[in-house]
């Protein structure tokens, strides 16, 4: 009788805290049910107004004796808040992707600086050259939707060139030394102006 009372009492025990687990990581994670007393994060900064947007691009380049274009659309979506080092504050949280109507060969990679590894971003090889790609990167979400925090590039794009052997970017002096040598130049580019967003 006493061990079906300790073990009861144990079952219980086990089944409080399993239920009090998922409750903290659903409020935390999931759905911001859970009062920041259960959750010890610190509370959310101000939500955008406009969470999602679509943003037309276009860059003419010359490359060998030819001049080419690309074309096409930034996606770009609020995603939710996230605490990225252990005492820190919240921080919005964005992404963006290619809409790809065009079918360009589109390079994929990871953000380091995540711990989850989860953001994934999205470029479009522009051309490739013997083991190197070159990369257009175009805008982030952040300047499109109007994140008061960003500090990074604004709207023109960025061009690099990936070494497919050792996986790394060349290095700025590298870099624009290979696309001298092969006659590469971006004669016009365009996007679509940021929104002037607000947060509540």
């Amino acid at each position: 009788m006493k061990l079906t009372k300790i073990f009861l009492i144990i079952l219980a025990i086990f089944i409080l805290f399993s239920v009090w687990s998922v409750y903290v990581y659903v409020g935390t994670y999931v759905l911001p049910i859970a009062p920041h007393w259960v959750t010890q994060l610190p509370p959310n900064p101000p939500k955008p107004e406009i969470k999602y947007g679509e943003f037309k691009f276009k860059m003419t380049y010359y490359i060998a004796g030819k001049l080419k274009e690309i074309s096409d659309v930034i996606v770009c979506e609020f995603k939710g808040f996230e605490v990225r080092s252990i005492g820190g504050s919240k921080k919005r949280v964005w992404s963006e992707n290619i809409k790809n109507d065009n079918s360009y060969e589109l390079f994929h990679f990871r953000d380091d600086e995540r711990k989850d590894n989860e953001r994934t971003y999205s470029a479009i090889c522009v051309e490739n050259i013997g083991d190197y790609k070159v990369i257009l990167h175009t805008p982030e979400a952040e300047w499109f939707l109007g994140e008061p925090d960003y500090v990074g590039v604004p709207e023109m794009p960025q061009i690099q060139v990936y070494d497919t052997k050792t996986e790394y970017y060349l290095e700025p002096m590298t870099r624009d030394k290979f696309l001298k040598e092969h006659h590469f130049e971006v004669i016009d580019w365009f996007c679509d102006n940021a929104v002037k967003n607000t947060f509540n």
